[in-house]
């Protein structure tokens, strides 16, 4: 879905699903299911995407969060495409807050029809559980 007035501004509503990997090895993170919702807004010299995504691990607990690519973290210039906040989460996972700046690489288009993209989204991501 979207909305586009040609020459003045673009809003899409954007959809996506993966998995997680720990690349550090750890359980925490890994293997875990996302679910993300956004809208991409793209007027003058606006262009960004907000949006939150959910993770499950395998016994149905739950991460939220929330994120904004107009939030980069200049300490980290290699994760410039915005960053998560988690804002809390269910089970084993209950009281988590963190921050995860995030960069996004393009991967080659999915074959077969409806123009569906992939990407790679590495995140650096700290985080406790209170």
């Amino acid at each position: 879905m979207s909305i586009d007035v040609p020459g003045v501004g673009k809003a899409t509503a954007l959809e996506a699903v993966g998995t997680t990997e720990n690349m550090k090895g750890e359980a925490m993170l890994d293997k875990m299911s996302a679910h993300c919702t956004a809208v991409s807004v793209a007027s003058g010299d606006k262009n960004f995407i907000d949006g939150a995504c959910v993770l499950a691990d395998k016994d149905g607990d739950k991460i939220f969060s929330t994120f904004d690519t107009r939030d980069l973290d200049k300490s980290q210039p290699e994760m410039d495409c915005g960053t998560h906040i988690i804002t809390g989460g269910t089970g084993k996972y209950a009281g988590i807050t963190g921050r995860e700046p995030f960069a996004c690489m393009e991967m080659p288009a999915l074959a077969g029809p409806g123009g569906y993209t992939a990407m790679d989204i590495p995140h650096n991501t700290s985080w406790e559980i209170k």
